[in-house]
């Protein structure tokens, strides 16, 4: 925790560089903390504005969020693999909801992604930078998650089966979500076959595979016997031709 030059409990980022046009914020970098600063989203933490410290540093003054990271919430093994689901599934919805005002975090990780007092979802921290990708977000929600999954050694769970189809088929952040509200719903905490382990999927794509190869082979050695036992058997006799 940090204060700033109001004495406010705040969250201080340097701004980069990059930001700034002859010692000024750069125009597009102005407009888009602007339309941060001005944002109707609860789930948001606010951008109090741009401060200067004595060296002349530009610094980010972003209100502190009280509450916890959601890496360390959801790592707790206290926790339900089913709470553990629904944090995420909520992240996923903040982030799409973020997305639908037309801007991109891009600074998404374990230090802006907070669990509040009552157990919200809050991002902040959010990149200044001129990102307009969401599947940058997208990359940034799957790699908390296998980090979580990680974390509480939960490989060959029903989350660990969704984070390896999500990392494997580059899954946006809708899809994610999708199936983390079916494994929710789930009585067992399973997940569809579809979304088996990629060891199994590819043992089971390796067995088709050579399945095929089989078949084909077949045909082309039926074909093959067709044609040679044709060739051996006895040319009809052409009639004489009457003159």
């Amino acid at each position: 925790m940090q204060r700033d030059r109001n004495g406010r409990r705040a969250l201080l980022r340097a701004l980069p560089n990059d930001c700034l046009l002859q010692g000024q914020l750069h125009p597009n970098i102005k407009e888009r903390l602007e339309r941060i600063r001005q944002i109707p989203h609860m789930g948001v933490g606010t951008l109090l504005g741009v401060e200067r410290d004595e060296s002349g540093a530009a610094w980010l003054v972003w209100d502190l969020i009280d509450g916890k990271p959601l890496v360390d919430v959801a790592s707790d093994p206290a926790r339900s693999m089913c709470d553990v689901a629904s944090l995420v599934r909520e992240l996923t919805l903040e982030v799409e909801s973020f997305h639908s005002l037309g801007l991109v975090h891009g600074a998404l990780g374990a230090d802006s992604v907070m669990v509040d007092r009552e157990g919200k979802i809050r991002l902040t921290d959010v990149s200044p930078l001129l990102h307009h990708d969401p599947a940058v977000d997208g990359a940034a929600v799957r790699a908390m998650l296998r980090e979580i999954v990680e974390r509480r050694d939960a490989r060959e769970s029903g989350l660990d089966q969704i984070v390896v189809r999500a990392e494997d088929e580059q899954w946006p952040l809708r899809t994610l979500r999708m199936n983390l509200a079916s494994l929710l719903e789930s009585p067992d905490g399973a997940i569809e076959p579809a979304a088996a382990p990629r060891a199994a999927r590819r043992v089971r794509v390796g067995a088709l595979l050579a399945a095929s190869i089989i078949a084909i082979t077949g045909i082309v050695v039926a074909v093959v016997l067709y044609s040679r036992v044709q060739n051996a058997m006895p040319k009809p006799l052409t009639p004489p031709v009457l003159k």
